[in-house]
Order: structure tokens, then C-alpha cells, then sequence
């Protein structure tokens, strides 16, 4: 009897062990469990923390196209016969003599035609002709006579418009020696003036907005 006894609580003893061993192996593998659950949910979290957020790129201000900065300026009126001025430039010394009379600075020359004389000063653009259109105007008398007269020279007054006008002497003609020829085309610019010369239009002049044109047909003031 006491033998028995003896057999089954040896057993008893040894499901216990057992019972016991079973329930350590499965914490153990919860625990494993758990542990690698937690590792990779932090893994995630850190995961997304470092991801860097998405967000648009701003819009530079100088990538903006101002459809007032494209438009082009209103380009400034040409002046009457400003395509001829595109000539070589002389040398204006070959040009240059001193009014006997003031000692100023001056500078003539004449048509290839030889019938255009002109002077160029600071003060103005002085030319006359032995061959003025038929059409000059009537203007007031170079002597203060009451009559008018046909306009027997033409000027352009610094800053001022271009006018045919009346003279009583050869004032735009050099007397020093002999006149050097403005060949076609070509431009002398001098004291703020330019003048070149062309074959049908004869003298062209300008200073700034303003200029004077003739030769023996025409004749053009602005």
C-alpha cells in the first residue's frame, strides 16, 4: 500500500515538473514574441520620423514672368531721312577753319554737285546755293526792306527747327581757301551736328529732332 502511494506521487511529482516546464517554454515565447513586436514597432515609428515630409517646392519669384516687363517700349520716331546718316564718318580736322572775324571754330564743306555750301558752328548749321529749288518761300528782305524775298539760304539753329531765310552776304562761305567736298553718303559730325550728302536729296542735316534738307528740286524743314 505504502509502495503505491509512494508510485503515484513520484508521478505527481513528475507531471508537475513537466506542467511546469511547458509553462516556462510559453512565457518565454510570449515574451519573444512581445519583444520582437515592440523592436519592430519602434523600427517603424523611427522609421517614419526620419522620413523626410513631402512638401511642394515654392514657386520663385523670379521664375514669374511680368507680362509688363515683355512688352516692348514704343520705339521713338525716326527723324526724316534718318536712314542716309548710317555713312563712314570723316575726319572732321580736314574740315576745320577759325571765322576770321571771332576766332570760332568752323568747319565747311560742299556738295560733290558744287552748288551746296554750308558751315557748321555750335550755334547752327548755315548752308547756301547756287541753285535753290523753284519753290523757296517769300520771306522777310535781308536788308529790312518791306517787300519779302525769295529765301536765299537755309539754316539749322541749335535746338531749334530748320528755316529758309534772307542773307545779304556770303556768310556761309569760306573765304580762307578752298572748300573741302562731303563726298556722298559719308557723315561729318561735329558740335553736336550732323551732315552728309546724296545725290537726289542733295544736303541733309540734323541735330537732335530737328534738321534741314535741299538741293536744286526740294526742299524739307523740320
Amino acid at each position: 500500500m505504502r509502495t503505491t502511494y509512494n508510485r503515484l506521487m513520484k508521478l505527481f511529482r513528475a507531471c508537475l515538473a513537466v506542467a511546469a516546464i511547458i509553462t516556462l517554454a510559453g512565457c518565454g515565447s510570449a515574451q519573444q514574441s512581445g519583444g520582437e513586436s515592440t523592436v519592430e514597432s519602434q523600427s517603424q515609428s523611427t522609421e517614419k520620423s526620419d522620413a523626410t515630409p513631402s512638401t511642394a517646392a515654392p514657386t520663385k519669384n523670379s521664375d514669374i514672368v511680368d507680362s509688363k516687363s515683355t512688352k516692348k517700349k514704343p520705339s521713338k520716331p525716326k527723324t526724316p531721312f534718318a536712314e542716309h546718316f548710317g555713312g563712314p564718318k570723316v575726319n572732321k580736322a580736314d574740315f576745320h577753319e577759325k571765322l576770321m572775324y571771332s576766332n570760332q571754330d568752323a568747319y565747311y564743306f560742299q556738295a560733290p554737285s558744287q552748288v551746296h555750301f554750308c558751315m557748321i558752328t555750335p550755334e547752327e548749321v548755315g548752308c547756301m546755293s547756287n541753285r535753290f529749288p523753284a519753290d523757296v518761300p517769300m520771306v522777310p528782305a535781308a536788308d529790312g526792306a518791306p517787300e519779302k524775298q525769295p529765301a536765299n539760304a537755309i539754316h539749322l539753329p541749335a535746338g531749334k527747327k530748320g528755316e529758309m531765310f534772307a542773307i545779304s552776304d556770303a556768310a556761309y562761305i569760306n573765304h580762307q581757301g578752298s572748300t573741302t567736298v562731303l563726298e556722298y553718303g559719308k557723315v561729318l559730325a561735329v558740335s553736336g551736328f550732323e551732315c552728309t550728302t546724296n545725290k537726289e536729296l542733295g544736303v541733309i542735316c540734323r541735330s537732335n529732332s530737328h534738321g534741314i534738307q535741299f538741293s536744286s528740286k526740294k526742299h524739307t524743314e523740320w
